[in-house]
């Protein structure tokens, strides 16, 4: 949820695209080009970080799925 961003800083360096259905709201660094996180289409109420934008120290565990992209709507339909 979006309580759980918070902005150290660099928020206003932040730019917003939307593609083809404008649903999923991609962020973007305006200098850099990185996409730290975004809203995605299949849960447009949280969002989706970047694994690499996270600090190490604060990362215990993780899962890694894999799923073909052509197919992701099936693969989130299918999640728990």
């Amino acid at each position: 949820p979006e309580s759980y961003i918070i902005y150290i800083n660099g928020n206003s360096n932040l730019i917003e695209y939307k593609f083809n259905t404008k649903v999923a709201k991609h962020l973007f660094c305006k200098y850099c080009g990185i996409s730290p996180f975004y809203r995605p289409r299949s849960n447009p109420d949280g969002y989706a970080i970047t694994f690499a934008c996270i600090p190490k120290n604060q990362i215990h565990s993780y899962e890694v799925k894999e799923f073909d992209g052509n197919e992701w709507e099936a693969f989130i339909d299918k999640s728990d």
